[in-house]
Order: structure tokens, then C-alpha cells, then sequence
């Protein structure tokens, strides 16, 4: 799992993010930064705490390592709500540019 994390890291580093909405507001597209800072950064943190408690035993890494894993899911569920509200309510192409498709 680590692996698939960094070469997302290494994809989304050489290709960079889709450009935002030109109309978005400097608060949301701020929130939209910190919140990929979020997910990758917990996405890095749960294979690695896993990978300490499972091949190095730290047991005590064990609750962290289900805690963190647990705000994972909640982060990415929010990401893909939001993902969601910008292509049915704001309609703005937010989702095609997410996948590399057309723009708005």
C-alpha cells in the first residue's frame, strides 16, 4: 500500500493538479488545498504506522495506526462529497477536470 502511496505522491508531483474554477473563492480554494494536504499526508501516515506495527511489532502503534486509518476514511468520504457537490449542485467541472477530461 505504501508503494501505491508514493507513486501517487510521484504522479501528482511530475503531473501537478487540475486547475481550479476561476471564480472560486480564495476560502474554498484554500480549503480545498489544506484538505488534499490532509489526505495525502494520512494516506502516507497509514501504511506507514501499519508497516511499524506489523513487520517492526511496535504494538503500541497499533491504536494509532486504526485512529488515523479511521480519519482516512472520513477525510476521503468528505472529498468525495465534495467532489460530488461540484458536479451536481455547482455544475462547475470539477469532477471531468479530477479525471483529466474535458474542462467546464
Amino acid at each position: 500500500m505504501l508503494l501505491l502511496v508514493l507513486i501517487r505522491m510521484i504522479v501528482r508531483r511530475t503531473q501537478g493538479a487540475p486547475a481550479p474554477v476561476n471564480d472560486t473563492p480564495p476560502l474554498l480554494h484554500r480549503a480545498g488545498i489544506w484538505g488534499h494536504r490532509l489526505l495525502y499526508l494520512l494516506m502516507l501516515l497509514v501504511p506507514v504506522l501499519g508497516a511499524l506495527t506489523w513487520y517492526f511489532k511496535i504494538g503500541a502503534l497499533g491504536d494509532p495506526h486504526a485512529v488515523v486509518a479511521n480519519g482516512l476514511m472520513i477525510v476521503a468520504l468528505g472529498h468525495a462529497l465534495v467532489a460530488l457537490y461540484h458536479h451536481y449542485a455547482l455544475k462547475d467541472g470539477t469532477l471531468r477536470r479530477m479525471t483529466r477530461g474535458a474542462t467546464a
